[in-house]
């Protein structure tokens, strides 16, 4: 059998998101824009359909169902003055939100991590004491803060 023609397709432009490629649009790389339909996205960078060529870069948004589309426009990037188009960045209290909001999912990941990792550790510990004849592990008692007693 002779080799297929073709091949795997090359991957498309990257997203540039530093404010060089970002601010001729009026926006940064992780803004939380609305659109004028009322959407609300995320700024994921400019594409270039070229990336020699600066004049032809469009503005991509994640919408919250995590579909990415570029900006509509209706002039080009070296025409001057790129219009928002009716897009416009949401108050700095929904990106605070938004980064709270992360934050503490990524500390949820971390505490389940932390749960898992001490259960791990007593089923260890058990299965030793088990291995050593001296039975499971009895837990701790708790002392809550009062002063042992003399006998």
């Amino acid at each position: 059998m002779g080799k297929k023609k073709g091949g795997k397709k090359a991957k498309g432009p990257v997203y540039f998101v530093t404010d060089e490629h970002c601010s001729p649009f009026g926006f940064r790389a992780n803004d939380i824009i609305k659109t004028p339909l009322g959407l609300t996205g995320t700024v994921i960078g400019v594409k270039y359909d070229a990336p020699d060529d600066r004049e032809s870069g469009r503005l991509w948004v994640q919408y919250e169902g995590g579909k990415q589309a570029p900006t509509e426009s209706t002039k080009k990037l070296g025409s001057g003055s790129y219009p928002t188009g009716g897009y416009q960045r949401s108050t700095e209290g929904s990106h605070v939100w938004r980064d709270v909001t992360r934050i503490r999912e990524q500390m949820r990941v971390v505490e389940e991590a932390r749960e898992v990792s001490q259960r791990m550790a007593s089923v260890r510990m058990e299965a030793l004491n088990l291995e050593a004849g001296r039975g499971p592990a009895k837990p701790a008692k708790a002392n809550k803060g009062r002063p042992a007693t003399a006998a």
